[in-house]
């Protein structure tokens, strides 16, 4: 019996895509006995995630200040 079947793609699945980990992928090649690569495994730690549901406007002055505070303290990037 199926109880439910749900195609739609995880939030928590689209960060690990974003950080380096082809989770869908990896599962369906574990399934197939198939080989997993050590690169495959490999995660970009520090990867920020982040989603909005409305729209978001920048200004782009505020867009400027935050590119020079993050090239002078190497801070999180504000797009990902």
């Amino acid at each position: 019996m199926i109880i439910e079947i749900n195609p739609r793609v995880q939030g928590t699945i689209v960060a690990g895509l974003g950080a380096g980990v082809n989770l869908p992928l990896l599962a369906v090649k574990q399934e197939l006995n198939l080989p997993i690569s050590e690169e495959e495994l490999q995660v970009k730690w520090g990867t920020k995630f982040s989603r909005y549901w409305n729209e978001v406007f920048i200004r782009f002055q505020f867009l400027i200040i935050h590119l020079l505070i993050q090239f002078h303290e190497k801070a999180a990037p504000l797009f990902y």
